[in-house]
């Protein structure tokens, strides 16, 4: 596509049309705009919302790649895959200017996305053969929410020591400001140490949904919605668009701080954990877009290995959220995929800040000052 091209602004208008005659369906024959979690339904008017978010997805998608893809190739600045793991990516291009901002070796990713996947396939075929000890983990303060506050513990640390290295205020304030975003979601995932100090819930909180001293439950469904967008948009919208931002934003502190494209092969896992949330429009159109992205970074890939590990994703992908949709009801409770969902979306963050810790370092500069450089 050029510059002239229709085709961007004829998919952004469907985009749009599909979305909201999805929305006007839920609106005026399910009596509802959001879904409201429970089974997942298949009747007719369910598929026919289901098509529609297929259609958002590919063409929001499209547009995307389009912006990423122009912004990229104006850019004077380009350089080939030569910081890629497996050219990962739309468009296989990044400014020079940040050459040398993957420094987590090639080696260290991979061991690291097979570790998570490898993961991930185990919690699927425990789920298929042990759904009772499968659920049991998801409890509150077992074995996987004890692991995703020590996670977002972990990665609050992290943003913490780079905002103490930086120079100026603006990326000071930048790194404290995603320490403390990390922090306060893990404390409010053990609702603040209150189960483990035996703590009486106050008055003040005697209306939460969970009688729980946590602030999320007061608005249960509508905080995990907007954190799990939140979590596509950091995971999957931002590694897909990055080097298009780059090109567009060469000197910007942002584009120091965007995640790296092969975070999509971790960021797409949570998209696709889904049973109760199933019937929620953003949440199709979030697991269908995860997919048209994917299918995006196949179409633009160079020899075997990379198609090789694009496909296998892009196969994890589709079985487990099938399996999930087909054995979801074995479950012991109907929310359970929603704490494994909040696990791999604290993973992805995790590896990002880890990353930065090493981009920061590898550079023997503060980002302040390698902004700076990048002006000179």
């Amino acid at each position: 596509m050029t510059s002239s091209s229709p085709w961007p602004h004829i998919c952004l208008i469907s985009a749009f049309l599909a979305l909201c005659t999805a929305f006007s369906i839920n609106h005026i024959h399910l009596g509802f705009i959001w879904a409201e979690d429970h089974e997942p339904l298949f009747d007719t008017i369910y598929i026919v919302r289901s098509l529609l978010m297929v259609v958002a997805g590919g063409c929001f998608t499209t547009v995307l790649a389009y912006w990423s893809f122009q912004y990229e190739h104006d850019h004077t600045h380009l350089v080939s895959d030569q910081n890629s793991w497996l050219a990962w990516g739309v468009l296989r291009w990044t400014p020079s200017h940040y050459s040398t901002l993957s420094p987590v070796s090639l080696p260290v990713k991979w061991v690291f996305t097979l570790l998570v996947w490898g993961f991930f396939v185990a919690l699927v075929y425990q789920f298929l053969h042990d759904p009772r000890t499968f659920s049991h983990n998801s409890l509150e303060d077992r074995f996987i929410e004890n692991i995703s506050a020590g996670l977002c513990f972990t990665t609050a640390l992290i943003h913490f020591m780079l905002a103490k290295r930086q120079f100026t205020s603006s990326a000071r304030t930048l790194f404290l400001l995603f320490s403390v975003v990390m922090f306060l979601i893990g404390m409010e995932e053990i609702s603040w140490f209150q189960r483990i100090l035996d703590v009486e819930t106050p008055e003040l909180f005697s209306s939460n949904m969970q009688n729980e001293m946590n602030i999320h439950n007061f608005y249960t469904t509508t905080s995990e919605y907007l954190y799990y967008t939140g979590a596509f948009v950091s995971l999957v919208l931002l590694p897909f668009v990055a080097d298009g931002i780059r090109g567009r934003y060469p000197n910007g502190l942002i584009s120091c701080v965007l995640p790296d494209r092969f975070i999509l092969s971790l960021g797409v896992i949570s998209l696709q954990l889904n049973y109760d949330t199933w019937n929620a429009l953003i949440t199709q159109f979030c697991s269908f877009s995860g997919l048209f992205i994917i299918l995006y970074w196949l179409r633009t890939a160079r020899g075997t290995p990379e198609k090789i590990a694009i496909l296998f994703i892009m196969l994890g992908m589709v079985t487990a959220q099938v399996l999930f949709l087909i054995h979801g009801h074995t479950l012991h409770w109907i929310s359970v995929l929603t704490e494994y969902k909040e696990l791999f979306i604290t993973v992805g963050l995790l590896f990002h800040a880890l990353n930065l810790v090493g981009r920061n370092t590898s550079e023997k500069q503060p980002f302040s000052e390698f902004r700076e450089s990048i002006r000179s």
